[in-house]
């Protein structure tokens, strides 16, 4: 409770020095009520506009305290770690913000610099030693003009331009389409062994604004793409922070956006299948959950929902934009859903949410609902059919995609959307990829709606950590998949993309054996997201209560046991925004000086999810009970992580230097085990924290049926 404040001795004006009534008292209670109530609710509604919309303050300028310039170049000192370093042959610097740094006014660093007659500077912060030595030719930045150096493990480490980033930990991936197990070349990250990196911004686009703030609602300004300066140029970025990782990320998002906070119902379990469903066939599914008792949050609707291949007469015809007809479309299939504001609503009765699966390079058909809006506004006659190429990159064409395409579906009830398709590679703007610039679309769209903004979609490089959801593609349904899923979902952390979603059983070809299921479930279970999903085949069974026993109650422990740690889940979540960690990350960023943190197996799946819990992939649990032996060594679920004072048994066993105890072994695991439930159970029996609490507008996130 907040205590009063103490005695405010001030002068009263005169027209005010006059007697009070006992009505006016009678008011003091109920003021102070008031008082109370603004002050309790104003912060978590201030909270919760944040977190809807947490960019809201950036400003790509640089405090001009915190940069040095030197000829044609240009320096910023962003932190202590990272610095800004720009060559322009026109000496004309860019301060718009890109597509990745948006926010580069910081607290100005402690720095020093000294600039010689010769223009040699030399920039000391407390981490970073930078030499800059133009020479009268004032050069591009190389090998020869720039260095940097810095301490690691008591040693010297000096970069210079042209260095390979060997010691690069990675980062995400497109899409993993196809994929069979690690056969899918990551991108660099932020996280390196040898304690730097540098990004090069120099091709990539700029912003003409960086006022996200979205003050006027869907009238307000949105900040559009535009192409760098012609000219020859470089923007680096060196990253230089040793083994200091979470410094490292956490500034990154200073620097970058920070990564939104998902609403609670996204960490509950979601219901995906490629299939032909009708709305009758959703509803009765939707009712086995309940009938199952098995929880569901969000029901996910693959394309079908809008006609598609079959439902046109010429099956192989091309669209105009080169794909096969039927994988774009925007009016629902009145087939298989007669009505589907109905259907929609009856979604909601049963506390679920529902987002439907859009391929939108196909452009806008004539045949589509909003076809005859969108033309008119696009300046053509509806009656001439004109075919509307899809352009994401043209404002008016996005602006009048979103209100006269998208909108409608919202406003019948699809909470948000699902981004399946990657847009190929080129746009109209240099250098813009368009499954980032997608992404960007729909998620500020969202923020221009006064919502909090979520989004499932294919990742499209540096910078799409500001908006989740992450679809990881059409994996392939094997082992191998599975073991590679929390490889990538954990080294995803390292570019700040925090929220994966994985097709949990796999896509192609669908149909696998219960144990593999069971296996991929109990993965779900502590990753970001728990979707399950498969391609079109009967063969292949999403259903848990329909694979056999004992397998399916394992999976219904699996799924009861995610929503026992949901509010852990969405705590943890809360402070990924905060901090800029995700909380499912690698081991190396809690021990990056600890051998076992960079074994093998720790490097291909162990990870961190949270303060509490840890995940490993690779540990056997035969021993655990008769049934589990019989079942083939069922994967890790719980191991109590980090050795506590609430596990020490597990701890004073970790090392097992004899393994040939099992017994003994297995007591201790389970001592730690039952100790880490009990844990789980207190978090979801007490009254949430403030930072667990719904935000206004959020509705249950277990259905109560």
């Amino acid at each position: 409770m907040r205590s009063l404040p103490g005695k405010i001795h001030h002068t009263i004006p005169p027209r005010l020095n006059r007697p009070i009534h006992m009505k006016h008292l009678r008011l003091i209670p109920t003021l102070y009520t008031i008082g109370v109530l603004v002050l309790c609710i104003l912060p978590r509604l201030l909270s919760a506009a944040t977190l809807a919309n947490p960019a809201v303050y950036y400003d790509p300028v640089a405090n001009p305290r915190a940069v040095v310039i030197v000829g044609a170049a240009r320096f910023a000192i962003l932190t202590p770690q990272l610095i800004r370093m720009e060559w322009a042959s026109d000496r004309r610097f860019e301060d718009h913000a890109s597509l990745v740094f948006l926010n580069r006014l910081q607290p100005v660093p402690d720095f020093t610099y000294q600039t010689a007659a010769d223009g040699k500077t030399v920039i000391r912060t407390p981490a970073l030693t930078l030499v800059y030595a133009p020479g009268k030719w004032d050069g591009e930045f190389t090998p020869e003009n720039l260095a940097i150096s810095f301490k690691l493990g008591g040693k010297e480490i000096v970069w210079k331009p042209g260095m390979g980033d060997t010691g690069n930990l990675l980062g995400a991936a497109r899409t993993l389409d196809r994929v069979r197990g690690s056969e899918v070349q990551l991108e660099l990250g932020l996280i390196p062994r040898a304690g730097w990196t540098v990004v090069d911004d120099s091709a990539r686009p700029l912003f003409d604004s960086a006022n996200f703030s979205f003050t006027q609602g869907e009238e307000s300004p949105w900040p559009w793409v535009t192409p760098r300066s012609a000219g020859d140029r470089q923007d680096w970025y060196f990253v230089g922070y040793g083994h200091d990782y979470k410094r490292a990320l956490s500034d990154f998002t200073r620097v970058a956006g920070k990564i939104p906070l998902p609403p609670r119902f996204a960490f509950g379990a979601w219901w995906s299948r490629y299939w032909s469903y009708t709305a009758h066939e959703l509803d009765k599914l939707i009712q086995g959950f309940g009938t199952q008792e098995t929880p569901l949050d969000v029901l996910v609707i693959d394309m079908d929902w809008h006609p598609t291949f079959d439902e046109f007469p010429a099956t192989n015809k091309l669209d105009a934009s080169g794909p096969k007809l039927g994988w774009t479309g925007y009016s629902w299939n009145k087939l298989l859903f007669p009505d589907p504001d109905r259907f929609l609503a009856s979604v909601h009765e049963q506390g679920l949410k529902a987002t439907v699966n859009l391929h939108p390079a196909g452009g806008v058909q004539p045949w589509e609902d909003g076809y005859p809006e969108m033309a008119r506004a696009s300046g053509i006659d509806p009656a001439t059919k004109q075919y509307l190429p899809f352009d994401n990159s043209d404002r008016n064409f996005a602006t009048h995609y979103m209100k006269y395409i998208i909108h409608p579906l919202e406003r019948q009830g699809i909470n948000f959307f699902w981004l399946d398709w990657q847009q190929e590679d080129i746009t109209k703007v240099s250098g813009l990829n368009p499954t980032w610039w997608l992404n960007y679309i729909f998620f500020s769209d969202q923020q221009r709606e006064a919502k909090r903004a979520l989004l499932f979609h294919r990742w499209g490089g540096l910078g799409n950590h500001r908006y989740q959801i992450g679809f990881s593609g059409d994996t392939t349904s094997a082992r191998e998949s599975l073991a590679f899923q929390p490889y990538l979902t954990a080294t995803a952390a390292n570019v700040g993309y925090a929220y994966w979603s994985h097709d949990i059983g796999g896509h192609i070809p669908g149909a696998i054996g219960p144990e593999l299921y069971l296996r991929w479930i109990q993965w779900g279970i502590f990753s970001p997201i728990l979707r399950t999903h498969t391609t079109k085949n009967p063969e292949a069974e999403r259903r848990i209560w329909a694979s056999p026993e004992p397998y399916s109650d394992l999976m219904r422990d699996g799924f009861a046991e995610r929503y026992a740690m949901q509010p852990y889940i969405y705590t943890e979540a809360r402070k990924t925004y905060d901090t800029g960690l995700a909380f499912l990350h690698p081991l190396y960023y809690e021990w990056p000086e600890g051998p076992a943190a960079w074994s093998p197996d720790s490097l291909l799946g162990a990870m961190q999810t949270g303060d509490r819990l840890s995940y490993d992939p690779s540990i056997t649990f035969a021993e655990l009970s008769a049934l589990e032996q019989k079942l083939s060594a069922l994967p890790g679920v719980i191991q109590a992580l980090r050795a506590t004072e609430s596990s020490p048994e597990f701890a004073k066993t970790g090392s097992d230097s004899n393994p040939n105890q099992p017994n003994a072994r297995l007591a201790a695991y389970n001592s730690a085990i039952t100790t880490a439930m009990a844990h789980l159970a207190d978090i979801s029996e007490t009254k949430p924290r403030a930072s667990l609490d719904k935000l206004p507008g959020e509705q249950s996130t277990v259905p109560d049926r």
